[in-house]
Formats: structure tokens, sequence, C-alpha cells
């Protein structure tokens, strides 16, 4: 038996007597096999070996579909857990309460359902339809469903996904290709937009057709035998390594930092750690660009010379920033994008508020902001909305307040663990201490007090103040000596410049 034979006799057993449980059990054996090797995405071809029904069948294509795609579109790894089950659920019956009756709770698995409220449909739904219909775009050769979807008038919600697509939807890994002029005849492995790259089973190799020749192949009429399919099963092109979520600092930079700024190790190993990594070489160079070096040019100069003109301190900020960003993008939340947003307006409003107050900012503010929302990506419930939640009234000047909660609430953002290793990793205690110590008293933590509740103001124009909330702003004012006409001007500017209101939804403004 071949392990794509065993994955679907896994979901048979688990489908026939389908709970909300059951399908998030297969699922999660699914992401750890796809998350491996993409072999997956054969199951369409050996579904004709079994005597299944079309629900079924449908929900096992459509699963491997949702992966697919919520993998390419960098969603995190329990996000994508969630909407496959939820794709499955759809697929054998398409009623919220049927599912809700067997113990079905989780947010935004119950979102992927046809809302019956006006305007509330969730991107969870749409995430969901397509898929559907790309399954039966698979199984049937049927492309109707897709295509109503992409001039029906809800299509802008679908942009995204097609864009994913760089082949016919009726061609999936592993069809058999026939070359129009030649008569050749290939398996197809992967679709990328520069082409394809195919298996010639006669020749036993791989070879890469250009995107200019993907006209001249289309699907032949006959199925890939048995033989081929166990072949492809364990053929090395179609595995994958997903990108970690751990928001690791990289040790060995930062072992040979500390070397070097304490004086018992050389500048090379920091520079050959930096090299490795085109991305923080690159931020390096815009850092020194942004500089304005005279009579230099920062591209062509070398890297050791840029780190030594920057310093170690500076040049530590810049590393730090660009790695935590890179992190930050590598997996999506549900919330992810307007989560970047409500960053991002909180980057513009530390730095027009450290003008308007005068107090000088440690750090440049991009990095304050992601050291600060560290926690915000392992929040459990963050995680898991489809919304942020409606906020009637805002209870302190913390991010707890951006969830509707107040600092008397155990949660990850409160209990800032991960912020605190990051800026020890980083060796930015000297700078930034003061703001997970708990020093309410210092201007830094005042600063970021009163960015973090007109931040929440923006999203939320109409939530009250807690008499907490307004004794902590007032005396954040005072320590600022702040007035709101002062504060006003400064959120104008902020949001003028980031921009926090955008008419696309979650997944359709993530790409």
């Amino acid at each position: 038996m071949s392990r794509s034979q065993a994955l679907i006799e896994s979901a048979v057993s688990a489908f026939q007597s389908a709970t909300p449980a059951t399908i998030y059990q297969w699922v999660q054996q699914l992401d750890s096999e796809y998350s491996r090797h993409r072999y997956p995405e054969l199951l369409v071809h050996h579904l004709p070996d079994y005597q299944l029904d079309k629900s079924s069948a449908r929900a096992i294509v459509a699963a491997v579909d949702a992966m697919k795609l919520a993998i390419q579109l960098q969603l995190h790894t329990h996000s994508r857990r969630v909407l496959a089950a939820a794709v499955i659920c759809r697929a054998l019956n398409d009623s919220l309460s049927k599912w809700q009756d067997l113990g079905l709770k989780q947010p935004l698995w119950c979102a992927a359902f046809k809302s019956q409220q006006v305007n509330s449909t969730s991107d969870s739904y749409y995430f969901c339809q397509w898929v559907l219909c790309l399954a039966d775009a698979r199984l049937d050769a049927d492309v109707e469903g897709i295509s109503e979807l992409l001039t029906g008038p809800y299509r802008f919600r679908y942009w995204l996904f097609a864009r994913q697509l760089n082949s016919p939807p009726t061609m999936a890994t592993g069809a058999l290709l026939e070359n129009t002029t030649s008569g050749q005849q290939r398996y197809l492995l992967t679709t990328e937009a520069d082409g394809w790259l195919t298996f010639d089973a006669q020749r036993q190799k791989l070879t890469r057709v250009t995107a200019n020749e993907c006209q001249n192949w289309q699907l032949a009429d006959i199925k890939p035998n048995n033989d081929i399919l166990k072949q492809l099963d364990y053929i090395r092109a179609l595995n994958q390594n997903l990108p970690s979520v751990s928001f690791k600092a990289p040790k060995p930079l930062l072992s040979a930092i500390k070397r070097y700024t304490s004086g018992s190790g050389a500048l090379a190993p920091v520079i050959r750690h930096i090299q490795q990594r085109p991305l923080l070489a690159e931020s390096i160079r815009l850092a020194a660009a942004q500089e304005n070096l005279q009579a230099n040019d920062p591209w062509r100069m070398d890297l050791k010379h840029l780190y030594l003109w920057l310093g170690g301190t500076k040049a530590s900020v810049v590393l730090a920033t660009a790695s935590l960003q890179q992190q930050f993008m590598q997996q999506r939340v549900p919330l992810q994008q307007s989560l970047m947003q409500r960053l991002n307006l909180l980057t513009e409003l530390l730095s027009a508020l450290s003008r308007a107050s005068k107090t000088p900012l440690p750090t440049p503010a991009p990095l304050l902001t992601l050291l600060t929302a560290a926690d915000l990506f392992r929040e459990p419930s963050l995680l898991r909305a489809s919304h942020w939640p409606d906020v009637k009234q805002i209870n302190s000047l913390t991010k707890h307040s951006w969830l509707g909660l107040s600092d008397n609430t155990k949660t990850t953002v409160g209990e800032q663990r991960l912020a605190r290793q990051l800026i020890a990793r980083w060796q930015l205690e000297k700078q930034l201490h003061m703001l997970v110590d708990g020093n309410s008293d210092h201007p830094l933590v005042a600063l970021m007090g009163i960015c973090n509740l007109l931040v929440l103001r923006v999203f939320h124009p109409n939530a009250a103040f807690s008499n907490q909330t307004k004794q902590q702003l007032s005396a954040a004012m005072t320590r600022l000596k702040l007035d709101s006409s002062s504060v006003d001007r400064a959120l104008a500017e902020a949001t003028a410049k980031s921009l926090p209101y955008c008419p696309l939804t979650e997944l359709s403004a993530s790409g």
C-alpha cells in the first residue's frame, strides 16, 4: 500500500462517523504529511480505485487544495488546519447547525459557513467556496463553478486566490500532459509563474516547460497508471520545507556579535553570518544609504566597512528590525493584514508623538512596535479569531485593550515573555528594559501607552474609557507635557501616513 492510499483510507475512517474532532485529527495527519512532501496532491488520481460517495471524494480533494492555498498565502499553521477542516465539513454537509450539534464552536471554523446576516460573510467562507469549486474542477473537469465565482458580484473576493493558479484548474499535480505538436507525454509536478516542472517517465528525467511553451501542452485522455503514481509518491521533486514561525533570533549571528562587542571575538564571523542572510545584508546597505554617505556608494562598499561605519549598536538595531519583520510575515494569522495595519499606525504614532513631546526614541519606531507587539502573534485568542472583538470600553493603555481585555486578565500579551526574550537576545536591555519591567513612570512607557490607546480609538471610535483608563491617560499626558490638541494633530498626521483603513478584506488584502 502506498502512502497516498494509506492517507485515503484514514480519511474514509474519519469520515464514517464524522465529528469536528475526528475531522481535525485527520487534517493534522494531512498537514504533517504535506508539510514534508506534496504527494497528497496526487490523491485525486487514486480516488477512482475507491468506492467513495461524491461528497467524501470532494472533501479529500478540497482539503488538499485548502492546504496548498493556505501555504501559498502563508497562513499560520493553526489557521490552515482549521480552514482545511472547515472545507471538509462543508463538503460533507454544508449545514453549520449540524456541526454545532456535534460540538463545533471554533470561531474561524464556524465563519466558513454561509452567514444569514447581511454583510457578515467572512473571508473564511470565500476561501472555502473557492477551494470547493476548485475540487469540482479537479474531479469532474467542471470549471463552471470557478467561472461563476470570477465573474459574479463578489469576484473581487476571489482574485487573490485565482492569482495562485499557474495552470488551468483541471490540471492537477501528477496529470499526464501531451504536447500538441510532437505528441510527447510528461507528468505535471509543479506549476509556477515562469513555467512548469514535468517528469518524463520514459527517460526518467525532470524537464522544465517555459511559460511560452505551456500553451503547447494539454491534458491527455489517459489517466496516470498505478506504477507511475507509486513512483511520483516518493519523487524528490515534490519535497517541500515550510518556514518556521518560531520567532527565534539567529543564534550564531548573535553569538558572534556578542563576542565582538565584548572584545573577545573578531568582526569576520559577524560579517560572514550577515552575508549568509541576504535580507540582513540588504538591511545594512539600506540603513547606510539613508545616512547619505559622502563620496561613497553603499551598494558598492564592502559589508564590513558599512558595519563599522554604522557602529555595533546601530547595526544591531537594523539587523533586529529586519529579522523580526521577516519572521512576522512568514506565516499569517487570520487577522494578519489588519494587525499589520494597526502596527503600521502604531509606528507612525510613536514617531509623531515623539516629536510633539520631544521624547527621544531609544531605537527606531518600527523596532519598538515589533518588539512590543511580538506576543500578539502568540496570543491564542487572536490566533483563533476571525474578527477583532467589538470593543465597547477601553480598560487600559496596554495592548490588552486591543483584545477588549483589562490588565488583570492573564494572557500571552500581558506576560510579554517573547518581547523580553527578543530584547535580551538582541542585547537591547539597556535601551528598552522599561517597556517590560513595569516602570510606568518612564516617558517611553507613557508614550507607548498613549499610542496604544490612539490605535484602538481609530478602529473603535465609539468605545468608552474606564475610570482607570482616564486616570492613566491623564497621567501619561502630564508626564509628556502634551495637551489634547497636540495629540489630535499627531493622530491626524499618523493616520494620513499609514492609511489604516482599507476596503479589502483580511485575506484578499494580504497578497
